[in-house]
């Protein structure tokens, strides 16, 4: 990643990720201190999120501005579905809950 955007996002971001630190449950994950339950749907939602930023980027990973910012070694879905087998067990795609957070986003 060019350190100009880096830079860029960096300080493009910086207000938001102050604001985000400050919420009640941002809190306790960054001290380590999260319930397996809320834990399991922040993994869940991040799923849905990663996916389908990393299915654009693959559909457009030719593209040449877009090839420049793709860097499939920072991919998070496979990570994330290991994680939800853990968390929801191994049939997780099949679990309500995980499907209702899917249609909230």
């Amino acid at each position: 990643m060019s350190s100009n955007l880096s830079s860029k996002l960096r300080v493009g971001t910086k207000k938001a990720h102050t604001m985000a630190e400050n919420v009640g449950f941002v809190k306790c994950f960054l001290k380590g201190v999260v319930e397996k339950t809320s834990y399991r749907k922040l993994v869940g939602n991040f799923y849905f999120v990663y996916s389908a930023m990393e299915e654009e980027m693959e559909k457009h990973k030719n593209h040449p501005i877009v090839s420049k910012i793709n860097f499939p070694e920072l991919y998070r879905k496979q990570t994330l579905e290991e994680d939800l087998a853990y968390y929801y067990g191994a049939n997780w795609r099949d679990d309500k809950l995980l499907l209702m957070l899917k249609f909230s986003l």
